[in-house]
């Protein structure tokens, strides 16, 4: 199944081009964004809507200095990660608690949430002895090491902020060592706009579980609907995209053979569909299974391009114990491909596996806390939220999603969702 996984081959469609990418403080632009303490606090300020990236300039200067380093595709910079990253143990995925090495930087920077970055960043530098000088060269590094310009390494981060440390017009230094600047060092008019995590809720499609219905329902081929073509498919009367255009979600269960419906085992079958603000399928314990999450136009296979769309997985735990404290439903555990980044709660209830292959992405797993079922995927209590993860994806018509259940017995529901209250950590 791994290897099935490394070649799996996503069909989504890419609009618009990658962000540059910079080597952090290689180049003179780079050196001058980590440089942003000297901004005036007016010019932090970004005006509502904004979604490009800034430009910077220095005093006397009237364009753009120019990028040496060359731009990155996310999907080359995953396969960069590839050669770098083995399969890891579990870690909390948390900036406030990921370890302190090359396993908890990926997991972090993975996120695509600089304010996660920001405190896996605060946590290493005073682990090396150093404090913080200027507040907003901290946030001025951050885009370095998160999604708006490349995942790179813990070393390379290391690297960056002893560089940092020893320049003069630098914004950290040894404890008790922090001393006003130069004047002559670089000045920066705009910066990146901050945000909590890179999804966007004004972006985001609209797909609300609670009025879709079910148009097929023959998952792998297992039923209950025999006759239906071998999917699951849903269709919502509010269903749009950020540029209003309709879709149908459709749900196929993959693996490597020819053959589209093999690879899923279904535990109650019938219990696939929907369950209020929920789309609903079962496995069966001890299994695995790829599935593609496609958006098409109402009623055909024709793909529709999300400019951004959020996907939730909710209840990740252990099920019920018995009276001898032993789980019984095993643990479950999703995994992605093609995403940007993906949201938890800051304290979750999951750890974070790094998996090997052509894309470095990350695994999810419970740590055993069971907690009741959310009702509402707007509306969870706080075990809850820390039970789910939710991922974002942009300019896609499908993306890959792999869920399972380690140990155990019978079979458990996965509950999934487009709605989320997860999504008050992205942006407006």
């Amino acid at each position: 199944m791994a290897l099935f996984w490394s070649a799996f081959i996503l069909m989504h469609v890419a609009v618009g081009t990658p962000s540059q990418t910079c080597e952090s403080g290689e180049t003179e632009i780079g050196h001058g964004l980590l440089q942003a303490h000297r901004s005036e606090p007016s010019k932090y300020i970004v005006a509502k809507g904004e979604t490009q990236q800034p430009k910077l300039q220095y005093k006397g200067e009237t364009q753009q200095p120019k990028l040496e380093s060359t731009p990155l595709s996310a999907g080359n910079q995953q396969k960069i990660l590839a050669t770098q990253v083995e399969q890891t143990p579990g870690v909390n995925p948390s900036g406030a608690a990921a370890s302190l090495d090359q396993t908890g930087y990926v997991a972090v920077a993975d996120r695509c949430c600089q304010s996660e970055m920001i405190e896996f960043t605060r946590r290493h530098l005073t682990q090396l002895g150093f404090e913080v000088c200027i507040e907003s060269g901290l946030r001025g590094i951050v885009p370095y090491h998160s999604c708006e310009y490349g995942l790179q390494t813990f070393d390379k981060l290391t690297a960056d902020l002893l560089r940092d440390a020893a320049d003069e017009c630098g914004w950290l230094r040894n404890v008790g060592d922090c001393a006003p600047i130069p004047d002559y060092c670089p000045e920066y008019t705009v910066v990146i706009p901050f945000y909590d995590c890179g999804c966007n809720r004004t972006l985001a499609s609209n797909f609300d579980m609670s009025d879709a219905t079910v148009v097929y329902n023959n998952l792998g081929g297992t039923g209950p609907e025999t006759s239906d073509p071998p999917e699951l498919r849903f269709s919502s009367p509010s269903a749009r995209s950020y540029s209003g255009k309709p879709f149908d979600l459709v749900i196929k269960a993959v693996s490597g053979t020819p053959s589209e419906n093999s690879g899923y085992t279904g535990g109650n079958f019938r219990q696939n569909g929907l369950d209020g603000g929920f789309g609903v399928f079962t496995m069966k314990a001890q299994t695995e299974t790829n599935f593609l999450f496609s958006f098409v136009e109402p009623g055909t296979n024709n793909p529709v391009v999300q400019e951004e769309v959020h996907m939730a997985t909710y209840d990740l735990d252990g099920g019920m114990k018995n009276s001898d404290g032993v789980q019984q439903g095993g643990l479950e555990y999703v995994s992605s491909s093609g995403y940007s980044g993906y949201v938890t709660d800051p304290n979750p209830n999951l750890v974070a596996a790094l998996l090997p292959g052509a894309e470095v992405r990350t695994q999810f797993k419970s740590i055993g806390k069971s907690h009741d079922n959310p009702s509402d995927p707007d509306a969870m209590t706080a075990d809850q939220r820390r039970n789910a993860v939710m991922f974002f994806y942009k300019n896609v018509s499908s993306f890959g999603i792999r869920f399972g259940l380690e140990g155990g017995s019978g079979g458990r529901k996965l509950l999934f969702s487009f709605l989320c209250s997860l999504n008050d950590r992205c942006g407006s």
